[in-house]
């Protein structure tokens, strides 16, 4: 029942892209299936990102983005997310991404909210 569970845990280890201090993103662990949050803060105008790093699943499916953030852009890239945050805005900001893979038991899907504080 343990290696069952830790083959369906999906974990995503947020680095940032490019490290500098106008950009920090959170790391966070998630499971298929679930849904959870993260923190990022960037500089206004700035941009931040970071990388989608699995365990547990043979390989992605699927990066999606189903609630854009209303204050920037967020865009996919092959290995992960990126965030530009309006230029002049500074203050929250809120998106959604959804991660698909498939695992030894199956296909599924966990969503992460990310908290974002552009300043």
């Amino acid at each position: 029942m343990i290696r069952i569970l830790f083959a369906c845990v999906m974990c995503l280890l947020a680095m940032t892209y490019p490290a500098s201090a106008h950009c920090y993103a959170s790391s966070v662990h998630f499971f298929v299936g679930s849904e959870s949050d993260m923190k990022m803060t960037v500089g206004s105008g700035k941009s931040c990102g970071f990388y989608i790093l699995a365990s547990g699943i043979s390989r992605f499916d699927k990066l999606d983005i189903p609630a854009r953030p209303k204050h920037g852009t967020a865009l996919l890239r092959a290995s992960g997310a990126n965030y530009r945050a309006n230029s002049g805005y500074k203050g929250e900001d809120e998106f959604t991404f959804a991660v698909t893979g498939v695992m030894k038991s199956g296909t599924g899907t966990a969503r992460i909210r990310v908290h974002v504080t552009v300043n």
